[in-house]
């Protein structure tokens, strides 16, 4: 939301200020002494030189407004983007507190949760010290660790069923050798 801007229009010159143009100029004295010489004359299109001074001092007063105005315009927009500014921060504000509110109900909900899992945690460990107790057991099991027990276990299972297709490929020889020699 921008705020309102209220603009004061003024005359480039006051009313006083043109007496004071006048005197700084010396229309009044250039004037009397062009019209005793006749000049400038009266089919002549271009400006004269007071005409000259005339508008080029309306021109620099028009660019020295002109500056003004961007200047006050500038402030203006400067403000309307504060106001915004303020604005966006209030609303982040706000609604880094309603995020707040938010983490903090879902971590009392959270939290609750934990303990009752915490709780159930608890009880499995009771339930667990309770089994080991009833049936002596006084360690927890454990894997083998050991690289020679491994390959031990894997060694025997290749011998045992070595042995056993090789006991099927002798009664599967003997019976095609039988076969073949009737």
């Amino acid at each position: 939301m921008t705020p309102a801007v209220v603009v004061r229009v003024e005359a480039t010159f006051a009313e006083t200020e043109l007496r004071d143009l006048a005197a700084q100029l010396r229309l009044e004295e250039v004037g009397q002494e062009n019209g005793r010489k006749n000049q400038p004359p009266s089919d002549n299109t271009a400006p004269d030189p007071v005409e000259r001074q005339l508008v080029a001092l309306i021109q620099h007063r028009m660019s020295r407004i002109r500056a003004e105005y961007e200047k006050a315009a500038y402030s203006l927009e400067t403000a309307g983007l504060k106001a915004e500014v303020d604005a966006c921060r209030s609303r982040i504000h706000d609604m880094t507190e309603e995020a707040l509110i938010g983490l903090r109900a879902q971590a009392r909900a959270s939290r609750d949760e934990v303990f009752l899992r915490l709780q159930a945690a608890r009880m499995c460990r009771q339930e667990m010290e309770t089994f080991r107790k009833q049936n002596g057991l006084e360690r927890n099991a454990q894997p083998i660790r050991s690289h020679a027990a491994r390959v031990f276990v894997l060694g025997v299972l290749v011998i045992i069923e070595g042995v056993f297709n090789g006991s099927l490929f002798q009664r599967g020889l003997w019976g095609g050798l039988r076969r073949a020699s009737r």
